[in-house]
């Protein structure tokens, strides 16, 4: 399994011994309201599981579980996938457990993901698609330098440059 460290987490790259802590994840409602949009059902959360293992055959990047380094506590999710549309363009996205809010976790996990990025070489740009009722994650993207896009749909997307 391969591990990356924090300050504070531990980053899982998922695999599939990681299913229930991934399925608690996306069977939470306020975690996923603005992810998803509302719990997924059992079937939806197997095929968005499957679809992130075929999204980790890319040895860089990835999604990830996230834990407490000191207890092993699963926290969260984060994520480098690169676009499919341009391979110089890659999504970052995190998302953290109820309990687990307003401690700076989520801070901490989009700088990890920020520098996983920053070590893929052919990535030179970083996009975070967000609802644009999630003020939180807006304000953490901007303060990080990324500059939102255009709005549509209830989604805006921010772009970080890594060059």
């Amino acid at each position: 399994m391969t591990e990356r460290k924090s300050e504070r987490l531990l980053y899982r790259r998922l695999d599939a011994s990681l299913y229930d802590d991934y399925h608690a994840f996306y069977s939470n409602a306020a975690a996923t309201k603005y992810i998803t949009g509302d719990v997924l059902s059992e079937d939806a959360i197997r095929d968005r599981f499957r679809t992130s293992l075929e999204t980790n055959k890319d040895p860089e990047g990835g999604w990830y579980l996230v834990y407490i380094a000191a207890s092993q506590q699963f926290i969260g999710v984060a994520k480098v996938t690169r676009s499919s549309q341009n391979s110089m363009e890659a999504e970052v996205g995190y998302g953290s457990l109820p309990a687990y809010w307003n401690q700076g976790y989520g801070a901490e996990m989009m700088e990890e993901m920020i520098a996983l990025a920053k070590s893929i070489p052919e990535v030179s740009r970083l996009a975070g698609v967000i609802d644009l009722e999630n003020v939180y994650s807006e304000h953490m993207l901007t303060k990080r330098g990324f500059v939102p896009g255009i709005p549509k749909e209830g989604i805006v997307t921010l772009y970080l440059d890594l060059a």
